[in-house]
């Protein structure tokens, strides 16, 4: 498990949002097999964005305000590391 005590984290975590943005897309990328095909990746990930994006334009979709989404985030990872 990564702690905030990681040094290259902690580094990265102080670069501006848009250098920590290309890095977890870097990161994300990473997890794909060697063996896995990028453009089949891709298309996955656009299926999904296209999928959640209809189930929101139906009404389907639970939405809360992203302030307290980041608070349970928050939340779950404080229960998880103690």
């Amino acid at each position: 498990m990564i702690t905030a005590n990681d040094e290259p984290l902690a580094r990265l975590l102080e670069r501006p949002p848009r250098e920590r943005a290309e890095a977890a897309r870097r990161l994300i990328e990473s997890l794909d097999s060697p063996d896995s095909d990028p453009a089949a990746a891709d298309s996955e990930r656009v299926a999904e964005l296209v999928r959640r994006a209809q189930e929101l334009a139906q009404g389907h979709a639970d939405l809360i305000d992203g302030d307290l989404a980041r608070q349970r985030v928050l939340a779950r990872l404080r229960t998880l590391r103690s």
